[in-house]
């Protein structure tokens, strides 16, 4: 199993758009890293964020 996730995995794990993830990413409520044109989440930093965030993305 992949450690990084896309956004459009992440938006399908949490229910959301790709795009509210992306604008997560640049608001700095979600790490991510940038390779290329793509934005990649680690899973440890999506359950982090799951377990201390206090409304949706």
């Amino acid at each position: 199993m992949p450690q990084s996730l896309s956004t459009t995995e992440v938006a399908n794990h949490l229910g959301i758009t790709p795009r509210a993830v992306t604008k997560a990413i640049h608001a700095g409520r979600l790490p991510a890293t940038r390779t290329g044109r793509r934005w990649t989440i680690d899973r440890e930093d999506l359950a982090l964020h799951q377990a201390t965030r206090t409304e949706h993305i």
